[in-house]
């Protein structure tokens, strides 16, 4: 036997930049931190006792989830059926199943790694009709594969650690989680666990299914609580580590704030509104996270909402030009409209976009006929037209899982109603614009250092929420006890209504002190309502938006100077990268960050390669092509009239994306195609893309990190099976070219704001 003696835990080295040279992630670089633990040991078995020194050495080691292709905080699968190939590393915290014929290149799973077919033996949520042709590489050049013919639960898996070259590990072979280190559980929302809504009585309309309790998906232990607007109850180290703590500029219903440094967790300074006049917070639905119950979830208040208050805080000289479409002065009866055509692209706008050779701008419906017709808008009266109205998605209406228990087919009338997203566009090009642009009142005169290389410079991050009644519902910090948050609200049934509807709270409403009144040129349902119409809990028809639409990203930080959409965006605008984060599902539209030339193999950097990081975080991800137009997307018709006209084009975008999905039970509906929406499908698509005639690719290179089960999305996979409400198919996925940024390996090519993790490594030194 021996008896252990002292153990002694030497100071924290300095950091430095290394590889982790031990454990399930060794290999990768990472900010190093290196301690030694020394234990005394003394041999008592026999009359010759002898004392030694064992000395181990720890390495604390921090790295970031997008120096994986695909990192996942909760259970993940992969079956994409035909052969695809997934370079770089994969890491979940949960149970990874994998099927089909993909080529893998680095898996380490803290749970099970699982073959689903042709026996998952209940553990993976996938089908399992397909074969298995699971190769597995076994060097770091992506050159040489082996067959995986076994898995976790065979008695010789883990010999696969040596047969694979440690290029498949999980909780057998030690993997451990990679989290972020947290004082206490965040209080978020429970997701939707789509298949799992079976009740005893069903209600008669099955949409109504979707909040039973046993539908709850916990995302207490998730990272949910990254996207979530600040909590004022909340430990510190969870509001420290959220994108709206770490934003510059956050934008709260309407209203833009810069983050004040000094106090860094209030909701800032506000230097914007899209609401018109001099507003009192008592009786206007004001910028604030929260609605439904107010504040009592303990959720950072905005405090000012019209324009005037800005005006008087920063004293304009005139109304500034680039942050929306909205501006207004306080003379007759409070609203001039002072935009003209040769006034520049501005960031912000609500309801329709409209793509032209100039790029995307605010439009409007110029007939009611169906399909509608879109012109660019010009007057005030357009421009309100366009912001009552926005997109249908597909995925809600006519491809919910969750909404046809029975296979019977079609949308319900709550789901149909759902479908309709009136989104917030923020334009990239405007924004960079708008940084450029010093002038009083404009953007670049708060980030300075953007403008003339002094002062304060913008850290890369943006935050946008928009709320509704009942939005932020379900708070908790305990599992499988949160209720749902409410989805957005459902629109009037008359055509009228659901392209021009007056009770929409933002961004427009006149003086408190203003009678009602038509606007010039627009018809009395287009009238700018008072501020004091508008209260906190608004009328269950009213729409709200709903989910961020970010366009005109061709280029974040282009090399040398370029034009576009409208903007002169110079060399080097954004040197760190640009980071978009919501609570609300999010969209990128048409090509994003084309400057990159990424880094696709690791081993050999191509040509001309070039790397800007730009992350797309929100609860759910949706790309649409070059080609989508808003009106072959309208609220008025199905999918199944309005399907054939989206016609998906072949479409670039360079990203980094962290999103909930929707995921599955370990039990099934009978008769379901049990799906989670493998990571190879992790994006949604509104569009055919390689169906109808359609054959578009889908260009995409950068990390996906799939972080909790969706709050506001509650429908499942399989866009093209058959479910729409006629036909065969509505939507359907494209052509892939795909995988990892292997720039992102080095810890130093992060988004702004990216979340950190640690990971340990523990070496034997020596004896002494």
């Amino acid at each position: 036997p021996y008896e252990m003696g002292e153990v002694k835990v030497s100071e924290l080295k300095p950091a430095e930049q290394a590889l982790i040279p031990g454990g399930a992630f060794a290999g990768m670089l990472a900010q190093v931190q290196r301690f030694n633990i020394t234990v005394a040991a003394t041999r008592t078995h026999d009359e010759t006792p002898a004392s030694l020194s064992l000395v181990a050495e720890v390495q604390r080691a921090t790295i970031s989830m997008f120096q994986f292709y695909v990192f996942s905080d909760v259970y993940l699968d992969l079956d994409p059926g035909g052969v695809v190939n997934a370079t770089g590393r994969i890491h979940t915290n949960g149970d990874f199943c994998i099927a089909g014929e993909p080529r893998v290149d680095t898996v380490t799973a803290a749970g099970r790694i699982l073959m689903s077919n042709p026996n998952s033996h209940g553990l993976c949520r996938r089908r399992a009709t397909e074969r298995n042709n699971i190769q597995i590489a076994v060097d770091d050049s992506f050159t040489s594969f082996r067959e995986m013919t076994i898995d976790h639960t065979n008695s010789a898996w883990p010999s696969v650690e040596t047969t694979f070259n440690r290029h498949l590990l999980d909780s057998r072979h030690n993997v451990g989680t990679l989290k972020m280190p947290l004082s206490g559980r965040p209080r978020v929302q429970a997701g939707a666990n789509v298949l799992a809504m079976e009740r005893a009585t069903r209600p008669s309309d099955p949409s109504l299914m979707v909040p039973a309790d046993a539908a709850l998906e916990d995302n207490t232990t998730s990272m949910r609580f990254l996207v979530d607007p600040l909590l004022e109850t909340e430990p510190d180290d969870v509001k420290r580590q959220k994108f709206a703590f770490k934003a510059d500029i956050r934008i709260i219903d309407g209203v833009w704030f810069v983050r004040d440094e000094n106090s860094p967790a209030d909701i800032g300074i506000p230097i914007w509104s899209d609401h018109a006049g001099d507003v009192d917070n008592n009786d206007h639905y004001q910028g604030y996270v929260g609605v439904g119950n107010g504040s009592a979830e303990g959720i950072i208040t905005a405090r000012v909402t019209g324009q005037d208050e800005p005006r008087a805080l920063h004293s304009w000289a005139s109304p500034p030009q680039r942050y929306s479409y909205y501006g207004f002065t306080s003379e007759s009866g409070g609203e001039v409209w002072a935009r003209t055509a040769s006034s520049p692209p501005a960031v912000i706008s609500y309801g329709l976009v409209r793509r032209s050779s100039a790029g995307t701008k605010p439009a409007f419906y110029s007939t009611t006929s169906m399909p509608p017709t879109l012109s660019d808008a010009s007057s005030l009266s357009q421009y309100l037209q366009g912001a009552r109205s926005g997109f249908k998605n597909g995925w809600i209406e006519a491809r919910s899982e969750s909404d046809d228990p029975d296979g019977n087919g079609g949308a319900s009338p709550v789901e149909v109603e759902r479908s309709r997203l009136l989104p917030v566009n923020f334009d990239v090009a405007a924004f960079i614009g708008a940084l450029k642009d010093c002038n009083r009142g404009e953007l670049g005169e708060h980030f300075s250092g953007s403008c003339n290389g002094s002062g304060r410079v913008f850290n890369g991050v943006v935050y946008i929420s928009s709320t509704w009644p009942g939005s932020m519902d379900g708070l908790s910090d305990v599992a499988a006890t949160s209720r749902f948050a409410k989805l957005w609200p459902t629109q009037p049934a008359d055509q009228t209504t659901r392209l021009m509807n007056s009770a929409l709270p933002m961004p427009l409403c006149t003086k408190a002190t203003t009678a009602l009144r038509a606007v010039s040129g627009g018809p009395t349902v287009m009238a700018a309502r008072p501020c004091n119409t508008y209260r906190r809990n608004a009328t269950p028809d009213s729409p709200f938006p709903n989910i961020v639409r970010v366009i005109n990203a061709d280029h974040i930080n282009p090399s040398s100077s370029v034009s576009f959409a409208g903007v002169n965006i110079p060399a080097s605008p954004l040197p760190d990268g640009l980071t978009i984060a919501t609570n609300l599902p999010i969209v990128v539209e048409g090509n994003a960050n084309v400057d990159t030339v990424p880094k696709v193999n690791r081993l050999v950097t191509p040509p001309g390669a070039y790397f800007v990081p730009f992350l797309i975080a929100g609860d759910r991800f949706h790309r649409h092509s070059n080609s989508w137009s808003d009106a072959n997307a309208n609220w008025s018709e199905s999918m199944a009239t309005s399907a054939p006209r989206r016609v998906a084009t072949s479409t670039v975008q360079h990203l980094e994306i962290l999103a909930g999905w929707n995921p599955t039970p370990s039990r099934p509906l009978a008769g379901h195609d049990h799906s989670s929406d493998g990571f190879e499908d992790f994006p949604r698509y509104n569009e055919r893309w390689n169906c109808g005639g359609a054959s578009a690719t889908a260009t995409y290179f950068g990390s996906i990190v799939v972080a909790f089960a969706s709050v506001y999305e509650h429908t499942g996979a399989n866009n093209d099976s058959g479910h729409g409400t006629s036909g065969d198919f509505t939507t359907c996925f494209p052509r892939r070219s795909e995988g990892f940024d292997f720039h992102l390996e080095d810890p130093r090519n992060q988004p702004p704001g990216a979340p950190l993790i640690l990971a340990q490594s523990i070496g034997f030194v020596g004896k002494r």
